[in-house]
């Protein structure tokens, strides 16, 4: 237990804790770094490794703990601080060593020429045996005894319910009416399908052409079509951005408040500057001080009207996610420079007062935000924790803070780097096995009866039946095998595009509330794959279509292609329990097309041959958008679909087809595919193509392909594209 304490000149920050460690030599040594979820650090002593200036708490440093292990010794280290005031984390390797270190703050007031410093908290050393999850159960001893934001009840009270069971959550980024109405004939579709709640994360739910950050007034559609949304069951949670004011904040450039308000509210640096961000979508923003009382009051504000909307929650932005800032504004009633700023005179009090108010009127509001900084655990219901696709990913936080929040908003694909195919299937195991939230998928990658949208489904009935482990037990260390599951390579799209490898079997073992043992599996893998526990030990299988539990005590794991299985340590009516669920997975569809749940506009099509049908005798769209004359479709996302009502081929028929689309030559070699829907819903493809170069997006050509059979009369027709921004679309021919 370290204490530093002193009274000197204008110190303006402590270099303390300081840790060395020498290279471990037995076996490969590893670090765990608190990066989101958490990452291991292989041969961290390596000169080349330097991880400089995490922020505690942020996305860079979510905890104030590390630890290096090889086969023999574990080092547990850490800078353990009950109240979680602003701190650099900096480690790195050198000269054959790993150096480790906090940097802290030193306030003062606004009127002092000296300052003190008294270290909050502990610098702790402990050895352990172990590997990153015993680790963490060492840093779990000091949050269950000092830390201010820990939350000792499980299940999780004050979590509206509905949200601790949600299962599915959908990025909707709705910037139109149009839009809007899709989501919600869909998503109405895919709640019935799914047979389970969902939620729709709503973007562009304002009308950001009237203000900007923080304002965020509605837009005129948006109170109609959010009651039809929720008639259907289905949750909603707009974004805002409880941190920021963008500093052109008025329409088309010009100040509406911000010279007036957001100036006295901002944080100022040393020189009396404000701290401002620049973000390629909005543009330059100032960095406002929580711990002023007029901001507190616009955020407990906005807040209570979103609540008032009928939305079901709030999605506050960044805050869990971006660093704090130390603010110098002697105008702001807070020490300069200091560190418990943030969190104690900040958000803490702003989020006590929201979610007492909102417990009076709206008991079931939720709050999340942005990634996952342990401090922020009071304040939200859920960790928006969309980032985690890098490589070598661990649980860690997950097997410390498991069911005092909830994780949910992965990112597949979007409008972002893409992955492969296979990824798809990698991340929704992943997050099962993790206990997160499915999602956040976008519509046009569940729109389709496929592969894809029925391992959603199953994926997300066994995490209904795993909730009591979720949301009321407790992670265990990873489960041992003596031959362990196969691992897979590849490609996985979000922030960026990287090759993550992982293991074919995904798997966890948690506690149940009972006491018990229940150890959950899910192969991503299109083939049948093995694996054997390491240790022998008696329990209930339940498998997927099996009309009973099975006991046994054999270890080798055997698994169906994308199939899931659930082994119960415990009471055989708990076993029982689950394989009513895991009986129904076997009986699951691929389902129907969206295109059959959107409300469409009727338009059948007499267009005679060679004349071009347009997007402006479209039925309706998905996953693009259409410019304001209609001219064309743009922002193709991958798995777009434009549909057409009917169109009359007449009495000889046709079997070749000429779309007519700009191609940028870096989207080349994107497909669209012809499909045909008949009167029960069934699809069949018809035609597809690879696109060619045309010169760019605005240079249109036609481009030809055969069809596999002859169409003939009318035909209910929709076009599936294939490829981020494969093409603009104008429309289409037949001859």
């Amino acid at each position: 237990d370290f204490k530093v304490c002193g009274i000197v000149g204008l110190l303006t920050e402590v270099n303390y804790p300081q840790y060395a460690f020498a290279q471990l030599k037995n076996g490969p040594d590893t670090m765990v770094y608190p990066y989101m979820f958490g990452v291991l650090v292989d041969n961290p002593t390596r000169e080349s490794f330097r991880i400089q200036s995490g922020r505690y708490p942020t996305t860079l440093a979510t905890m104030q703990f590390g630890a290096y292990y090889d086969r023999e010794t574990g080092i547990y280290f850490g800078y353990e601080d009950g109240l979680a005031r602003t701190k650099d984390y900096e480690v790195k390797g050198l000269r054959g060593n790993l150096y480790a270190g906090w940097t802290t703050p030193v306030p003062r007031e606004p009127e002092d020429k000296t300052s003190s410093f008294c270290m909050n908290g502990k610098a702790v050393l402990e050895l352990y045996q172990g590997e990153w999850y015993e680790a963490g159960a060492i840093y779990r001893r000091f949050l269950e005894r000092e830390a201010a934001w820990w939350i000792p009840e499980l299940p999780r009270q004050d979590s509206p319910e509905w949200f601790r069971n949600n299962t599915i959550t959908i990025l909707a980024v709705m910037g139109s009416e149009d839009l809007v109405e899709q989501h919600r004939d869909i998503s109405a579709y895919l709640k019935q399908y799914f047979e389970l709640p969902l939620v729709l994360h709503w973007y562009l739910w304002d009308d950001y052409h009237r203000a900007a950050w923080p304002h965020f007034p509605i837009a005129g559609h948006t109170l109609r079509l959010n009651e039809q949304i929720r008639a259907a069951g289905v949750h909603t949670i707009p974004y805002i951005d409880d941190r920021l004011w963008k500093i052109k904040d008025g329409p088309n450039g010009t100040d509406l408040m911000y010279q007036s308000h957001g100036t006295k509210y901002a944080a100022r640096n040393q020189d009396g500057s404000i701290t401002t961000e620049k973000y390629l979508t909005w543009g330059e923003n100032a960095v406002m001080c929580p711990a002023v009382k007029e901001w507190q009051n616009h955020l407990i504000k906005l807040t209570e009207r979103l609540a008032g909307y009928g939305f079901s929650g709030a999605y506050h932005d960044q805050v869990a996610a971006s660093p704090p800032i130390l603010c110098f504004n002697p105008e702001h009633g807070h020490r300069l420079n200091d560190g418990a700023m943030w969190l104690e005179q900040g958000y803490w009090p702003i989020f006590r007062e929201i979610r007492e108010k909102l417990k009076k009127s709206h008991p079931d509001f939720c709050h999340t935000t942005e990634d996952n900084a342990e401090p922020y655990l009071k304040c939200f219901d859920g960790y928006l924790t969309w980032r985690t696709t890098y490589p070598n990913v661990i649980p860690l936080y997950i097997s410390i803070y498991s069911g005092r929040v909830q994780f949910h908003g992965l990112t597949y694909n979007g409008d972002r780097q893409r992955g492969d195919e296979q990824s798809f299937f990698c991340k929704v195991a992943r997050q099962l096995v993790y206990s997160e939230q499915l999602g956040h998928f976008i519509l046009s990658e569940l729109s389709s009866p496929d592969e894809r949208r029925l391992f959603v489904k199953k994926a997300a009935h066994v995490r209904t039946v795993m909730l009591p482990c979720f949301n009321g037990g407790r992670m265990l260390a990873p489960i041992r095998y003596a031959v362990p599951p196969k691992e897979r390579t590849s490609l996985w799209g979000g922030v960026q595009a990287d090759q993550v490898t992982r293991p074919v079997i995904e798997s966890s073992a948690w506690t149940h509330p009972d006491g018990s043992v229940v150890c959950v599996f899910a192969n991503s893998s299109p083939g049948m794959e093995t694996a054997e526990l390491a240790e022998r030990a008696e329990c209930w299988i339940c498998r997927e279509g099996a009309p009973e539990p099975v006991k046994s005590n054999d270890p080798v794991i055997t698994m169906a292609p994308r199939s899931f299985e659930i082994r119960v340590f415990g009471p055989e009516e708990e076993a029982k329990r689950i394989q009513k669920t895991m009986q129904r997975l076997a009986s699951f569809d691929y389902g129907k097309s969206a295109g059959m749940s959107i409300q469409y506009i009727p338009k059948k099509i007499d267009a005679r041959a060679g004349e071009l049908i347009t997007v402006k005798d479209a039925a309706g769209i998905m996953g693009c958008a259409l410019t304001k004359d209609r001219h064309h479709a743009g922002y193709i996302q991958n798995d777009a679909l434009i549909f057409f009502d009917e169109v009359d081929f007449g009495p000889d028929g046709t079997d070749e087809i000429a779309v007519n689309v700009g191609v940028d030559p870096k989207y080349a070699d994107g497909t669209i595919l012809m499909v045909l829907t008949d009167p029960s819903g069934k699809e069949s493809v018809v035609g597809q193509i690879k696109l060619r170069e045309t010169g760019g997006f605005n240079e249109y050509q036609d481009q030809t392909f055969k069809l596999n059979r002859k169409l003939q009369g009318r035909q209910k027709v929709h076009f599936h594209f294939k490829g981020n921004a494969c093409c603009n679309f104008r429309g289409w021919k037949f001859f």
